[in-house]
């Protein structure tokens, strides 16, 4: 659905441009920072939890428009073999694989490894992370996403109540929370650099305003019904600066 859109986007605006997602664009930036520091013309990019390279088919086509000379391959792996096997972009390499199997089977490293909403769900994320390491060049990125256990939502709301957008996508299934002040010290204890924790998320407070029901009377958030959209909207900017939201970027680059 995502590239028939795409296409009779461009077609209505005569324009070959690429769409990118929020996360595509973002992936595209560090691309042309790496390429950049590093003076390179070819890279590799490994997804973790690629499912069927969707955002991988998304990232070449952005890239493919946005660095015409860049030499660059993409590669994925899963642990779910049926949706491995329905690659959407045959042009990308997916394995069925964990990140610790992968190391034993492949002979490449990797300039940049992503992954989404993955580490929080791990028994061993510290492995897993040191995993990641081992599958990058000095000086590779490592760029993930994941919830911020101290971000507003969930502390306002609470974790086992009903989180509309949360508990929507995502179940209570998490093994593992990270926060801004975490991050530093895992990164460190995996022999990672941090580069960047960022929290851009923009839904906490219309999810805290319209999840009052699940607060006590006595909640200090009750007082959100009382804010305006224009108010929300401040509020929320807010958060982003202070590290507040629940959604959660952190890049890390491996020590040289």
């Amino acid at each position: 659905c995502g590239r028939f859109y795409g296409s009779i986007y461009r077609k209505r605006h005569k324009t070959n441009n690429v769409i990118l997602s929020g996360r595509g664009k973002k992936v595209c930036s560090l691309i042309e920072k790496y390429i950049s520091d590093s003076n390179s013309s070819s890279l590799k990019i490994l997804e973790i939890g690629c499912n069927s390279g969707v955002f991988l088919s998304e990232l070449r086509h952005g890239v493919e428009i946005l660095f015409p000379d860049l030499d660059i391959q993409f590669f994925g792996i899963d642990i779910d073999s049926e949706a491995i096997s329905k690659n959407v972009d045959k042009r990308n390499t997916l394995t069925c694989s964990s990140a610790e199997e992968y190391i034993e089977k492949t002979t490449s490293v990797f300039d940049i490894v992503l992954h989404f909403e993955l580490i929080e769900h791990l028994a061993n994320p510290f492995d897993f992370n040191c995993a990641v390491n081992s599958l990058l060049v000095q000086g590779g990125v490592n760029f993930f996403t994941t919830p911020n256990g101290d971000g507003f939502d969930n502390i306002a709301v609470g974790y086992n109540k009903t989180r509309l957008l949360a508990h929507s996508i995502f179940p209570p299934m998490h093994l593992n929370a990270f926060s801004p002040s975490i991050i530093p010290m895992f990164a460190l204890r995996s022999l990672f650099d941090v580069v960047s924790i960022e929290t851009p998320g923009i839904f906490d407070v219309d999810i805290v305003k319209l999840s009052c029901d699940e607060l006590s009377d006595n909640s200090l958030f009750q007082s959100i019904k009382l804010f305006d959209d224009n108010q929300l909207a401040h509020i929320q900017s807010w958060l982003q600066a202070l590290k507040a939201s629940v959604h959660m970027e952190v890049v890390l680059k491996k020590y040289k």
